[in-house]
Formats: C-alpha cells, sequence, structure tokens
C-alpha cells in the first residue's frame, strides 16, 4: 500500500527533477562543510509559493463545481436527493448556502472560495501544530510540520472548496481535545463528541477516529469511566443536530441513509496508497511516540499514536478506486504532527561521509518538492487552460435559464432540465439500476421538449450524448427518434472549452 508518489513520465520533468537535486545536493554540501545542520526551510518556503500560484492557475475542478452548483440549488430552495442526485452529505451545501445565494453569479466565484478554503487550511495548519506542541513540547520540530503539510498542500488540494477541509478542522479539533480526556476534567469528552459528530456531518471519512475519545477515557480514572462515557456520547449527538435537524426537516433522513451509507457501502474498496516519504516519516514519528509514552507514562502520546493508526485503517478505505492524495488530507495532518517530533536534521549527521549526505540531502529535497511539482506540471494540459473561459461561456448561455451540463464545465447558477448533472452520476448511471431509476424520475426526453434547455452536450466523454442515453437506457428507443430532430430543428452544434454542445439557436442570435 506504499507509493512512490509522485510519478513522473515525461523525460522533461525527470530532466528537472534531477537538476534540483543535483543543485540541492550542492546547497547541502555548502551547509555541511561549514558544521551547518540540514535545512528545509527553502524547500517550505518554494512549496508554499507555489500553492497560491497553482490555485490561480488552475482550472475548475469537478468536486468545486459540483459542490457549488448544489451549494446554489440548497440556496434557492432544492432539497438534496429529493430534488438532485447526490451520495454525499449535505451539510456542505447547507453551510454555503447563504454565500451563493448572495454571490453575483460569475466565474470568480471559484476564485473566491479559493480564497476562503485557504483560510481554512491556515486554520488546519494553526490546529494542527497547537496539537504537536501539546504532545511534543518543545521537541516538536516547525520544519518537519510544514516540510510535510506543505509538500502535499497541492496533491491534497487544500484549497479547493470540498467537505474534507471542514472535515479535517473538526477531527483535528476532536483529537487535541481527546488529549485532554484522561485528566480530571469531564468536560472535554462531551467537547470531543461534539467535534467528531461535526466532522462527520461534512464526510464520513476517518470513521475509526471515533474511537479515539473512548480510548482516552480509559486512560484516565476508573470511576470517571462511566461519567466521561455519557458525556461524550451526549457531545457526539449534539454534534448531530444540525444535520439530523435539517434531514428530518426536509423529510430525507431516509434518502440519506440510503445514498450515503447504503449506497457508499456497495462502492468502497481498499485501494488507497500512501506516498513513501510521509509514511516512514510518520513512521518513525509513531516509534518515538510509543517510546516516549512508555518511558514517562504519557497518555498524549500514546493517544496520538493510537489517531495515527485509527488515521491509517481508515484511510485504507474509499470510493471507486480513486483513491490518492486528495483522499489523505486528514492523514497527512496526523502523519505531519506525529513526524513533527522527528529529527530530520539530526538524522543527516548520522552519515559520516559528506559527499553521500549531500547525495541524500539532494534526493530528500527533490523528493518533498515533486508532490507540488508534479500538480504545478499538471496546469500545462489544455484542459486547464479553457476550463474557466467555458464555464463563463456557459454561463452566458444559460442564464435565466435551464441546461444539461456535466461538471467540471457547469454553469453552477443555472438548475438542471433533467436530474443528470455529474459525471460520476453518468458514470454510475451504467452501473447501478439504482442510480438509472433516480435519473429516470424526470423523463429526459420529454423535459427536454419540455423546456427546451439553453445548451444539451453534444458529445460527452468522446461518446454521442444522446445515442449513449439510449444505449444505456435512460431513454427509450422511441425516445430517440423523436429528440434527435427536434434537437436538428431548434439547436446548432458549438464548441465550447473541449467539448461538443448543442445550443438553443436564439441564444447564439442573442450572442
Amino acid at each position: 500500500m506504499l507509493s512512490l508518489y509522485p510519478s513522473f513520465n515525461k523525460p522533461f520533468e525527470l530532466v528537472i527533477l534531477l537538476l534540483i537535486a543535483v543543485v540541492s545536493g550542492f546547497w547541502g554540501y555548502t551547509r555541511f562543510k561549514k558544521k551547518l545542520s540540514a535545512s528545509f526551510v527553502p524547500v517550505i518556503i518554494l512549496n508554499l509559493a507555489i500553492l497560491p500560484v497553482w490555485a490561480v492557475i488552475l482550472g475548475v475542478t469537478a468536486d468545486e463545481s459540483v459542490h457549488l452548483h448544489l451549494s446554489w440549488l440548497v440556496s434557492q430552495g432544492m432539497i438534496p436527493y429529493k430534488d438532485f442526485w447526490q451520495h454525499h452529505p449535505p451539510f456542505l451545501w447547507v453551510v454555503l448556502s447563504p454565500l451563493m445565494a448572495s454571490i453575483k453569479p460569475s466565474v470568480d466565484v471559484f476564485s473566491v472560495v479559493r480564497f476562503l478554503s485557504g483560510i481554512v487550511f491556515v486554520l488546519n495548519l494553526v490546529l494542527g501544530w497547537s496539537i504537536a506542541r501539546q504532545v511534543w513540547g518543545g521537541k516538536a520540530r516547525l520544519s518537519v510540520y510544514l516540510l510535510i503539510l506543505s509538500s502535499i498542500s497541492l496533491a491534497a488540494e487544500v484549497v479547493l472548496i470540498k467537505p474534507d477541509i471542514f472535515m479535517t478542522f473538526f477531527l483535528l479539533s476532536g483529537i487535541g481535545v481527546s488529549l485532554e480526556i484522561p485528566g480530571k476534567r469531564v468536560f472535554p469528552s462531551f467537547l470531543a463528541g461534539l467535534a467528531f459528530s461535526l466532522a462527520a456531518s461534512f464526510m464520513v471519512k476517518q470513521y475509526l477516529l471515533l474511537l479515539l475519545p473512548v480510548v482516552a477515557i480509559f486512560l484516565g480514572e476508573k470511576r470517571a469511566i462511566p461519567s466521561k462515557l455519557a458525556l461524550y456520547v451526549s457531545g457526539f449527538l449534539a454534534g448531530l443536530i444540525p444535520l439530523l435537524s435539517y434531514l428530518v426537516g426536509h423529510d430525507i433522513f431516509q434518502d440519506y441513509i440510503f445514498w450515503v451509507l447504503s449506497f457508499n457501502s456497495k462502492i468502497v474498496v481498499l485501494s488507497v496508497s500512501f506516498p513513501l516519504g510521509i509514511a516512514v516519516l510518520a513512521g518513525w514519528g509513531g516509534y518515538l511516540l510509543l517510546k516516549r509514552s512508555e518511558d514517562i507514562r504519557d497518555a498524549g502520546s500514546l493517544l496520538l499514536f493510537i489517531a495515527l493508526l485509527l488515521s491509517t485503517l481508515s484511510s485504507l478505505t474509499t470510493t471507486s478506486a480513486v483513491g490518492g492524495p486528495v483522499y489523505l488530507a486528514a492523514w497527512f495532518f496526523i502523519s505531519a504532527i506525529v513526524a513533527s517530533g522527528c529529527d530530520l536534521s539530526g538524522a543527516f549527521d548520522m552519515i559520516p561521509c559528506l559527499f553521500k549526505r549531500s547525495a541524500v540531502y539532494g534526493l530528500v529535497f527533490c523528493l518533498f518538492l515533486s508532490f507540488s511539482m508534479e500538480r504545478l506540471w499538471q496546469c500545462t494540459d489544455p484542459r486547464y487552460n479553457t476550463d474557466k473561459g467555458a464555464v463563463a461561456q456557459l454561463m452566458k448561455y444559460c442564464a435565466h435559464d435551464t441546461c444539461i451540463a456535466f461538471s467540471p464545465t457547469h454553469p453552477v447558477f443555472s438548475y438542471d432540465t433533467t436530474r443528470l448533472y455529474s459525471a460520476w452520476q453518468y458514470s454510475f448511471a451504467g452501473r447501478f439500476l439504482f442510480v438509472r431509476e433516480d435519473i429516470a424520475r424526470v423523463p429526459v426526453v420529454e423535459r427536454i421538449r419540455t423546456l427546451r434547455p439553453a445548451l444539451i452536450p453534444y458529445r460527452f466523454l468522446k461518446r454521442d450524448f444522446i445515442l449513449d442515453l439510449a444505449q444505456k437506457g435512460l431513454i427509450s428507443a422511441g425516445d430517440y427518434k423523436r429528440i434527435v430532430p427536434f434537437l436538428d430543428e431548434n439547436y446548432t452544434r458549438e464548441r465550447i472549452g473541449v467539448e461538443d454542445y448543442y445550443v438553443r439557436n436564439d441564444k447564439l442570435r442573442k450572442d
């Protein structure tokens, strides 16, 4: 399950990385020759400098497009599961709906939410560091902590709006409070339950961390165990009140259970890979925590080690075999907290040969920069340079109208003609009958003929969209024969971004 991620296939990328390794190794050589310790400040600065650049030049992503669109739908009074399909909890969309109701429809919405997500990332950094200081004390090394988190900030997509960034905030809060549970105070048990339930309200991941407060309770005084367990359960239930109130109030509790819990259980796979460099540092830190907990009987060290173990086990599961760094955001933070107790700079002093020490330093420097470099190079893909322009054009055509469009190139601030809007949803329709049945709740061809959407995909995923609907069983053969002449008469094919669409003729005349 360990991975050498990131991976590079283009020769020029490998050449550049090799040059970086050579230059950084030479710089390390000059430091070591002067009897100075290894420094990772330059790679941290480079990673943190690349992050805002990447956030500005990155094209529209599918997750961003979907979550913003659904938040806008909720702000317009539409109800998740009933009025549109999803298999995630609705808490993020409810939280973002006031923002989406107040913001002017524009492609700039992606820049706004990336800035807000960046603020949440900084808050998570500060929160994680406070936990590291709480456990490691003066032995916590900020350079190691930032080395890990700055290196994966692009790969984990920390500045893109998604429930994971808020889930991570509350998970870290829960871990920090759990460290206080073995003490005499009982209220931290309630706060831990509150934090973990709020984390689960955003995203049901890292589920095994719910056991951490229970372990912490049993590490404390035996006579306080019943009261602390009761407070933990009470806090957990209290944290669920906002989500449950929304679900019950909109009569979608059963839909939530089916799509978020039952459906997702059908697509769970064991396929997450951990980046080798970070896994090694986390393992090293975990070993030091175990020794520390034995030597000084420190419950906090043991609990942090258990948190790493529970997070790692939870991270082994993801959905639809689409694992990778983006699904490991919380694990990265916990690993960085654990690894901050490692004397990485001192480890280089154990290599007696100056040349070998410099070479290893260059490779490590290059490794922790390569995460950011890989994501930055992906932005040279033509799609990244055309997505925002394509979305802006879609917004223009679909203003005050309905459409059929798929993320990431979706106009966000427009109603969907049918229940189709997500590429994942369309993919699931080919595998699961109940997804096809959900789509069929709104007859596709009838809605197209009645509402006459501003645009419809002509080709999607390199296939004829209307023909593919028939082949998937989403429309009948008779529907197909009726809709093709209708589209030819009322629509014109136009390429927008990298996709081809049917655009309603009157929209082109206005343009």
